[in-house]
């Protein structure tokens, strides 16, 4: 380099060697990271459906029994 270029190199300190850049990451522990929270979104999924299927069998089970009560009160007033 010339004495009078605008821009210098920086000077590393003596006995020193310069520092290199990371290349790239471990893409097998960053997919293998990614697979385990597929898996666990899925599994979170599935235990939601599960309960939603469960609260809404609940809800169909009472229902059915409240319509029975009510269709044995209407027998009953009309006799």
């Amino acid at each position: 380099m010339s004495q009078d270029s605008p821009i210098q190199k920086e000077s590393r300190p003596i006995g020193r060697k310069a520092v290199k850049a990371k290349r790239g990451s471990n893409s097998s522990n960053d997919i293998a990271k990614l697979l385990e929270q597929i898996a666990r979104n899925g599994t979170m999924t599935i235990e939601l459906d599960m309960k939603k299927d469960a609260d809404e069998n609940a809800m169909n089970e009472e229902y059915a029994r409240e319509r029975e009560h009510t269709r044995k009160q209407d027998i009953e007033k009309k006799n």
